[in-house]
């Protein structure tokens, strides 16, 4: 697996995490402190992200920028990580200095709520999570991360009661990310070394710093500034109903940031080492997949938001349900936005731009806030956000539209509003029946819309961007529906099913061709056309791995059984203390379940038992439909361990034998070594021949001719009689030959060959004459 698909699902548990919090603890949260505690919680809290902007200027993305092109050299980036981080400790220190004097000056309401929000500024002392994404360790951070997230959760459960319980719940969600700063800092040591640095070296980071600190205030404007005057100029309930709608929304927007942040040092590394092309077509492919998903989100949360904000928020909320309705929209643009300036605008070092852009974007934002909060208080606050996103988004795509035509990918995702505006109409068709209620209903809505959007929307994702499903398993779906009957196959035996519709759909999924019965003419073909017309009874006690025991004595003599210790019809019945200390346990009724004992004192019973269990409950028929195993008698075998005569595990050697006629032989070996499984076929005079199956490479073509090999081959053509063909399995010590197994339906008659000639050359070995038993 790539480094980056590993950083994004890293990133990705850690979203989901971010995601299940506020669904586990806001409707706590909301019901205990409520829309009004909450509102004071927002409105400190928007005025300490000022003073924490400050104090980071524009670190996250300069500083995980920078260390992506110094990453190699422990040296270079021993220099970057200390000159930044002296930088960020005095403007720190220097934050926290001015956010006192604010405090105590100009905001005494709320001191102590206010007081315990500095930690939140105290915290950037020690952020260095810039560090960890510039190296790619998201695995780092996303494990402490979530460690503090889970300890957080458990605290407001258990502290935050009643609603002066404020304190409480500030001092937790601050305390956590000072706590969790403190954490990520001791562990980057192992990365760097620590030295001195010089004035000169920590001023050559201001100025980049400070281009990316217009952005950032900019951000803060637009993200912070409305909770703000909203507190100004409104009242604390409206503060905290926009607080509790922008919470939901950061959800969607949250996952989209974290992608957004494991990309920008890969595609940061990328531009540096030249690789322009590949950057514009991952581009391309980030905007319509992520889009994809994007448009989901928002016609998702517009769809559910009347039944979700009652059953999540609890009674005084309702005003949540316009405002989510507004603020939906704006994921759309965010993500844009988010595309376009972590994966080409910062990796191109247009941070001017960006600049600009954002700061526009925000001057528009403040202004449509001053206008229009005091009249329409946080319904105008989502409005005059919505359209600031707008317009940073159209400028994100001006700029670069310059350099890269992305406005024709742009237009053809229009398509997803199609899947969108299905799934709002499925949902609200159904919840104006009244039959969504409550959290089974909400439930309801939302595997229905999912369904709804994935139906018709995966098909539109395919239309406009093949690239991301070509050569890829899904490409092989398309081309091969039949594949998914093949997994589904797996864990459920499809009883109801005739076994030849059976049989031709799996033989299509696995061979990927059609299954011709009515003039077969490969050797796996013929093995299906076997399975389902030549049903002889005596089939059925040759594949038994006991029963058939007994036609070895009655055919070729006893002498050739490997010692039998003992069968039962259960786990709990084997009596272990008088088995050997080498021993083999197999079930009679299928080809898969063995168990290999060495050494008696170190043997997992419990794990034998799960294996064997399991085994005994599964009518081993209905995978492959082969007709002989579909009345055995599920048992549990113990046979002696068997080895070379100089050591070492047995070779399996299976005569493939055609009308009596033995033909090539297949050859088993290192199955329990580093290596795998080796598969070698030879012809009678055993010329090794140039055949081998997918699942299992030839080995070095050293392998000497058994011992017994004549014998075997005799052997052979007395056990497989008149049968049009049967695969009779040898075991040879050097000493003597034993019998393993037949077998009719090698690999269930669905493994090809390489070459696939000779899948055509066996197959014309086995003569049919049609005749249906």
């Amino acid at each position: 697996m790539s480094k980056v698909k590993q950083n994004l699902i890293f990133q990705t548990v850690y979203q989901v995490l971010i995601v299940i919090t506020p669904l586990i603890t806001s409707p706590y949260v909301s019901r205990v402190l409520g829309a009004e505690g909450l509102g004071v919680y927002s409105y400190t809290n928007s005025i300490s992200n000022y003073f924490l902007i400050l104090a980071m200027l524009g670190t996250n993305t300069y500083g995980s920028k920078t260390i992506a092109t110094v990453r190699d050299s422990r040296k270079e980036r021993s220099y970057v990580f200390v000159e930044i981080m002296a930088m960020q400790i005095f403007l720190s220190i220097f934050g926290m200095a001015v956010y006192t004097g604010y405090m105590l000056k100009v905001n005494q309401d709320h001191l102590l709520v206010s007081c315990i929000q500095m930690l939140m500024i105290t915290s950037c002392m020690f952020n260095v999570n810039w560090f960890f994404f510039g190296l790619e360790k998201f695995k780092t951070t996303v494990t402490r991360n979530i460690i503090i997230k889970l300890f957080t959760i458990a605290s407001i459960f258990l502290f935050v009661r009643e609603k002066d319980d404020l304190w409480k719940y500030v001092l937790i969600m601050a305390g956590g990310e000072v706590l969790s700063q403190l954490i990520l800092f001791v562990m980057a040591r192992r990365y760097v070394t620590f030295y001195r640095p010089t004035l000169k070296g920590i001023l050559r980071h201001l100025k980049p710093n400070l281009i990316l600190f217009v952005p950032g205030i900019a951000f803060a404007l637009n993200h912070d500034l409305d909770k703000t005057m909203i507190g100004i100029f409104s009242d604390y309930q409206n503060s905290g109903c926009y607080y509790n709608a922008e919470k939901l929304i950061k959800i969607p927007t949250g996952i989209i940031t974290g992608i957004g942040v494991v990309m920008l040092p890969h595609i940061t590394s990328m531009v540096a080492k030249g690789e322009e092309k590949k950057n514009e077509v991952f581009l391309r492919n980030s905007l319509s997949m992520i889009l994809f998903f994007a448009v989901a989100l928002c016609g998702g949360i517009i769809s559910i938001c009347k039944e979700f904000v009652p059953v999540f928020f609890g009674p005084g909320y309702d005003a949540c349900v316009l405002l989510i309705n507004i603020m939906a929209v704006s994921i759309i643009f965010k993500t844009i936005a988010n595309i376009i300036r972590t994966q080409y605008l910062i990796p191109h070092n247009k941070e001017k731009e960006y600049s600009i852009i954002v700061l526009t974007g925000a001057g528009i934002n403040c202004i449509m806030n001053i206008l229009m909060i005091p009249r329409a208080g946080a319904e105008g606050a989502a409005v005059a956000t919505m359209i600031a996103e707008c317009l940073v988004c159209i400028g994100h795509v001006y700029v670069i539209e310059k350099d890269l035509t992305i406005i024709r990918n742009l237009l053809k995702c229009l398509i997803y509003l199609i899947p969108a505006g299905s799934m709002y109409g499925v949902v609200r068709m159904f919840a104006a029946d009244g039959g969504f209620t409550g959290i089974g209903g909400l439930i309801t809505e939302i595997l229905l819309g999912g369904m709804t959007y994935l139906i018709i929307g995966l098909p539109c994702l395919m239309v406009i961007n093949q690239t991301i499903w070509k050569g890829t398993k899904l490409e092989k779906v398309i081309h091969n529906p039949c594949i998914l009957f093949v997994y589904a196959s797996k864990f459920y035996d499809f009883s109801i099913l005739p076994d030849e519709i059976y049989l031709k759909l799996l033989f299509r999924g696995m061979m990927d061709q059609k299954l011709d019965l009515e003039d077969p003419k490969t050797f796996n073909e013929k093995l299906q056309w076997l399975k389902l017309y030549d049903r002889n009874p005596e089939y059925t006690r040759m594949v038994d791995k006991y029963e058939v025991r007994g036609y070895i004595k009655d055919t070729i003599g006893e002498k050739y059984l490997i010692p039998c210790l003992g069968v039962w019809d259960c786990f709990e019945e084997i009596p272990f203390d008088q088995l050997p200390e080498r021993f083999v346990l197999k079930c009679t009724h299928d080809s898969h379940s063995v168990i290999i004992c060495k050494d008696k004192s170190r043997f997992e019973k419990d794990v034998a038992k799960k294996k064997l269990t399991r085994a005994l409950k599964h009518n081993y028929f209905y995978e492959g439909r082969q007709w002989p195993y579909k009345d055995v008698k599920p048992r549990i075998l113990a046979e002696a361990y068997m080895e070379e005569s100089q050591g070492g595990d047995l070779k399996d050697y299976k005569v493939h034998v055609f009308h009596g006629v033995p033909e090539i032989i297949l050859v088993c070996s290192s199955r329990f070594a580093k290596t795998g499984l080796q598969e070698d076929f030879f012809d009678t005079e055993w010329n090794h021949l140039d055949i081998r199956r997918p699942a299992h490479p030839n080995g070095d073509g050293t392998l000497e001719k058994p011992v017994h090999f004549e014998e075997m081959l005799e052997i052979a053509k007395k056990l497989a009689g008149k049968m049009a063909f049967a695969r009779i399995d040898f075991y040879d010590d050097g000493k003597r030959l034993y019998f393993g197994e037949i077998t009719m339906y090698p690999a269930s008659g669905m493994s090809p060959f390489i070459p696939e000639e000779w899948d055509r050359i066996l197959g014309e070995k086995i003569e049919l004459g049609m005749n249906k038993n």
